[in-house]
């Protein structure tokens, strides 16, 4: 029997006993409690008399409106779709809807669906709809889904308390890889703690890398790979702070698999720096170690850089669903190999979109679980590379849901799209609502800016001369380097200000998007102006 027409005998109860079987997929009944009946229902929604004609107040009103019936868009009607066409996912105006990047309104469908403020069917559940109209819409499936995932537990277990003892429980480095370790990591009791490491002395010439494997004990989250060109003869490690975060350049994120034909860099004079972050939810203190594995190589790869997009300004209301969206201008062209996301939870939908100066939008990244995206997110690789030209946009959207009493903000959560990109030049980051890319941390903060070199600051500081954060250390109250953020603002400053008078004389209070920071009067807050972080 052909798809279709089991499809047709499933809807019309023919073919004997076909009616009664439960196909191998999730059915209507179990869609409709765990994504429609939370998702499609509301006030201006599919609630009452139903936007357009539909409505998900009851399960077998809901089921005999959607399958097999015509939509009220005319344009959709007009194309031979179906509300749900049982048998034919392509024909079926229900998932058209629900999916990101389908042009609608070039169609005439109208908007996407659902509405923005409302969590989304991601990847996962778009795929249980996809596969219950595949199988021919049946009331009742064989099959169970939820968008639950198991946690992943990769982690090296260890019963030694030595240094020598830890190092043996790993798995040895595979044959041609520099294997380092940290020292020992004490992480107290009901806690979560990122450490920095100083790994080695400072490289006595340039290091090229094509993958960066880890391997962490329980209670780990991550491990990456940083440079540092403010060498330190300590190796012990240290709660990781503002200046670690802003002047240590990423190198390594643990992906694997890593672009063909690409490797990473670290410069002659810079020092290897391992940032550990581990979560201890037990009352007991860990004794814990991380094992990094280089696959070191010659001059016969390209090198590939690091570029984020992220969204660190976004407030999450207790009991609330927000969603946001970080856009990246590009500024010159790029092409990336390679594309994953970051978030934590509290996530519901994430997408990554490509936005040509000219041409249609374009879905580069899904992921509707915030939990595999903190623990184990897929890596999309481009072989060709993805080519973004100038005046191109990305669009990062993360929605979240916050079931809690209380405001979460970043980093508690996150969102972030991170890549590897060519033509190198230096880590770049993009945050916000219109950014453009940025070369942030190690050497590259500290180009041509507003202050000219040396100047002084006033008598708060204010306007002395940086290039990283440790420069304005002891510097009044002006501890903040701006260069961190924005190179043209190569100076210390007051952030989070509220008017002139805090920033002493010569300076004013300037708000860019939801933060502010003192600046030097005249050619600074002209180069400062239009930025919004």
């Amino acid at each position: 029997m052909t798809r279709r027409l089991l499809a047709a005998c499933l809807i019309l109860a023919g073919c004997g006993d076909a009616a009664d079987l439960e196909p191998e997929v999730v059915g209507y009944d179990q869609l409709y409690a765990q994504i429609f009946a939370t998702t499609c229902t509301g006030a201006v929604c599919h609630s009452g008399a139903g936007a357009g004609g539909l409505s998900f107040d009851d399960a077998d009103l809901s089921f005999a409106a959607l399958v097999g019936t015509s939509p009220d868009n005319d344009a959709a009607a007009a194309d031979g779709l179906l509300r749900v066409a049982p048998g034919e996912p392509e024909r079926s105006f229900l998932l058209t809807k629900l999916t990101p990047g389908a042009d609608l309104q070039a169609r005439g469908y109208g908007a996407p669906m659902p509405r923005a403020g409302v969590s989304r069917p991601g990847t996962h559940a778009r795929q249980a709809i996809r596969d219950w109209i595949d199988a021919g819409a049946p009331r009742r499936g064989g099959a169970t889904w939820t968008n639950d995932r198991e946690p992943l537990d990769d982690y090296v277990r260890c019963d030694a308390a030595d240094e020598a003892g830890l190092q043996a429980c790993f798995a040895p480095p595979p044959p041609g890889y520099l294997r380092r370790y940290s020292p020992i990591l004490e992480i107290p009791p009901a806690s979560e703690i990122i450490l920095c490491t100083p790994i080695g002395a400072p490289l006595e010439s340039r290091l090229r890398m094509r993958r960066f494997a880890t391997q962490q004990m329980p209670g780990g989250h991550h491990v990456s790979l940083f440079a540092s060109d403010e060498p330190t003869a300590d190796p012990s490690p240290r709660e990781c702070d503002l200046d670690d975060m802003l002047n240590l350049r990423i190198v390594g994120i643990g992906i694997d698999p890593f672009p063909e034909g690409l490797a990473l860099e670290v410069e002659a004079g810079q020092q290897l720096v391992l940032q550990s972050h581990y979560i201890n939810a037990t009352l007991e203190p860990l004794r814990v170690m991380d094992a990094v594995d280089l696959e070191v190589v010659d001059d016969g790869y390209a090198i590939t850089d690091t570029f984020a997009i992220s969204d660190v300004a976004f407030q999450i209301p207790a009991n609330a669903t927000v969603e946001r969206k970080a856009v990246c201008t590009i500024d010159e062209t790029m092409q990336i190999h390679l594309l994953m996301g970051h978030a934590h939870e509290l996530l519901t939908h994430f997408t990554v979109t490509h936005v040509p100066l000219a041409g249609s939008p374009r879905l580069l990244y899904e992921e509707d679980d915030g939990a595999t995206l903190r623990n184990n997110a897929e890596v999309a690789l481009y072989d060709p590379p993805l080519v973004l030209s100038p005046g191109d946009r990305v669009e990062v959207t993360c929605a979240w849901t916050n079931p809690t009493d209380h405001l979460v903000e970043f980093p508690e959560e996150m969102c972030a799209a991170v890549s590897y990109y060519t033509p190198a030049r230096g880590f770049l980051g993009c945050v916000g609502e219109n950014g453009v890319p940025l070369e942030v941390g190690g050497s590259g903060i500290g180009g041509a800016g507003c202050r000219l070199p040396d100047a002084p600051g006033n008598a708060l500081g204010v306007g002395e001369t940086c290039a990283r954060a440790s420069d304005c250390e002891d510097n009044g109250e002006a501890t903040f380097c701006l260069a961190t953020f924005v190179p043209e603002a190569n100076f210390c400053s007051i952030i989070l200000c509220h008017d002139d008078a805090e920033c002493g004389p010569g300076a004013v209070c300037l708000a860019a998007g939801p933060g502010s920071a003192c600046v030097p009067e005249g050619a600074c807050v002209d180069a400062l102006s239009g930025f919004s972080p």
